[in-house]
């Protein structure tokens, strides 16, 4: 997508237009095991919610150990209630 803005110093207008050729964005979904990678992919256009479900289930998951917390960093509210009712909760052994 385009620009619809510039920049300029402070109380002058921004005159112009420039074509930037935005050809589309290129967004990475990744995940930290300790102080490694543990998956990262990469997705064209923008990460909806079912983009990052796919990602959770066929990705994530399967890769993640089994006794591990799962940490979501800036996801909206909608996007948590979502992922907490898909990712499984696993039982804990005390003792």
């Amino acid at each position: 997508m385009p620009r619809t803005h510039g920049y300029a110093p402070v109380g002058k207008r921004c005159f112009g237009n420039h074509d930037w050729h935005a050809k589309g964005r290129t967004n990475v979904i990744g995940a930290l095991l300790g102080a490694s990678l543990l998956t990262a992919c990469l997705f064209s256009g923008s990460v909806n919610a079912d983009v990052f479900l796919a990602w959770v289930e066929q990705d994530l998951l399967p890769k993640a150990p089994e006794e591990c917390v799962i940490v979501m960093d800036n996801a909206g509210s909608v996007l948590d209630m979502v992922i907490i009712g898909f990712i499984p909760r696993r039982q804990t052994r005390t003792g």
